[in-house]
């Protein structure tokens, strides 16, 4: 199982990070995180089989990441973390 995740999918978990756990200014736009979540989304098919598990398809739909759970926070910054480390 590939510990790789695509940009977007990083971007889609640290800036729903920010808005829903720390209340931060986000980096981008409103407009730019919802076209985000469009384009995981539509690119569903290219995810790898971790983006899959972590991610939430009625959440990208919705434009949300509301209902992420610490529990994934935590493996996704793990994952992000790591791949810094390499």
């Amino acid at each position: 199982m590939s510990n790789v995740l695509s940009k977007n999918v990083e971007t889609y978990f640290q800036e729903s990070y920010k808005y829903y756990i720390t209340f931060e200014d986000n980096l981008i736009s409103d407009g730019e995180y919802d076209y985000i979540c469009f384009d995981l989304l539509e690119n569903w098919k290219e995810l790898n089989k971790t983006e899959k598990r972590l991610l939430v398809k009625d959440a990208l739909a919705a434009g949300t990441g509301f209902d992420i759970s610490m529990e994934t926070y935590k493996e996704v910054f793990q994952i992000i973390q790591n791949k810094g480390i390499k």
